[in-house]
């Protein structure tokens, strides 16, 4: 299943939703458009095809409003076999990730590096 796949390369990256969110909500309004959620899978080293990227988009927008919030994206992350299965395991900051968050961008300059994060306590940043 696709869903799952991201939401495991995801975890993988090392950078919580938060920070990879903001980092692709660039008119602070809290949402994305399709094109936002694709920079912010980008953002997290995931590449995926347009067409992939719709089909994501329209399986996360629970609410069918045309935009995905932060709380759609966790619901859905969380519910897929990535993230949801491994909420103990606690994942390090940007400091050895494969992700373009590396080495002072934008998971250094949010996150810390060496910071690190679980799934468990995401829903409070």
């Amino acid at each position: 299943m696709l869903i799952a796949r991201v939401a495991d390369a995801m975890a993988a990256c090392g950078v919580s939703i938060a920070v990879l969110f903001q980092g692709s909500d660039h008119d602070g309004s809290g949402l994305l458009s399709p094109e936002g959620l694709g920079e912010l899978f980008g953002l997290a080293g995931v590449q995926l095809a347009p067409s992939e990227v719709a089909e994501l988009f329209s399986a996360i927008d629970t609410d069918r409003d045309g935009s995905v919030s932060l709380d759609e994206l966790r619901a859905a992350l969380t519910q897929s076999k990535g993230i949801g299965v491994t909420t103990s395991r606690v994942l390090r900051g940007v400091g050895g990730s494969s992700s373009p968050l590396d080495h002072g961008g934008l998971g250094a300059s949010m996150l810390g590096r060496g910071q690190s994060w679980n799934a468990e306590n995401e829903s409070s940043e």
